[in-house]
């Protein structure tokens, strides 16, 4: 823990003397009692890193719009595209939060998105033209959503724990559209945080997406075909709601704009939609 507390403290830039004492000597006792999580700022971290983590695309069943997370405004904002590539993305956030991985609720109505503030991330909820903004959960902890029940009743999402050791835990939750109703929902604990690099479809099949730039199609267990991805960088894939597609979003180091393209499944062919 020693070693991973002095890591991220350097990372903050933040060692100056003060009569002779480096700060980050006292910042690196207190971390010790404290813990040493500092918390998220995807934005900082896609200047330095110069790798953009908006999450998955969001794939409106209802009306076949695709929300996606994207730099573009210079900060982390959510876009929904009509799907054909032939009109200009509609901007549906506007502050100058980080905010990422939209899903739509299946009757296409509502956006449950993340956004960052002072460090962790919460749920938050809007109506599919970006109105009627409003919080879904709170706390000092890392909250992404992964999808609706069938019933659109309740959003089920990935909680991530601060951590003073080496990873953060997480676990599965749900809560309902109005904010209320928190509890740890299917999944159980211990989910993955950094989870969604696979997906699997009826008739025994699945997509492995690699962040190398290739995609392993899988048939019962087994790889019958490699396909290379038409872009650099980590892709986010989704499956969407009628089992036909799955649409995923790049985004090439240092890139401002973020590419969606689809997999057919019937065909394994893969085509830009943005």
């Amino acid at each position: 823990m020693l070693a991973k507390c002095i890591i991220d403290l350097r990372s903050t830039g933040v060692a100056r003397r003060v009569r002779g004492i480096e700060v980050r000597t006292l910042m690196l006792i207190a971390g010790l009692s404290l813990g040493c999580d500092p918390g998220d700022d995807s934005w900082a971290r896609y200047l330095e890193t110069k790798q953009y983590d908006g999450g998955a695309p969001g794939v409106c069943p209802a009306s076949g719009s695709i929300m996606v997370s994207s730099p573009r405004s210079g900060h982390g904002d959510i876009y929904a595209y009509d799907g054909s590539g032939r009109r200009e993305p509609l901007r549906l956030t506007s502050d100058e939060a980080f905010e990422s991985h939209p899903v739509c609720s299946p009757d296409g109505k509502w956006i449950v998105y993340s956004k960052e503030a002072r460090g962790y991330a919460n749920l938050w909820i809007m109506l599919r033209d970006g109105s009627r903004k409003r919080r879904l959960t709170s706390g000092p902890v890392f909250d992404h959503p992964r999808g609706f029940a069938a019933d659109g009743s309740v959003v089920r999402f990935i909680r991530a724990y601060p951590s003073a050791g080496m990873a953060r835990s997480a676990d599965w939750h749900q809560v309902r559209l109005d904010g209320s109703g928190l509890t740890k929902g299917e999944g159980g604990t211990g989910a993955r945080f950094n989870m969604g690099l696979s997906i699997s479809v009826p008739g025994g099949r699945a997509y492995d997406f690699g962040r190398d730039g290739k995609m392993a199609v899988r048939r019962n267990g087994e790889a019958v075909e490699v396909v290379d991805l038409p872009r650099d960088g980590i892709p986010f894939p989704t499956l969407d709601l009628e089992r036909k597609r799955i649409v995923f979003s790049a985004i090439g180091p240092g890139g401002s704009e973020v590419e969606i393209y689809q997999v057919d499944i019937e065909t394994d062919r893969v085509s830009r939609l943005w």
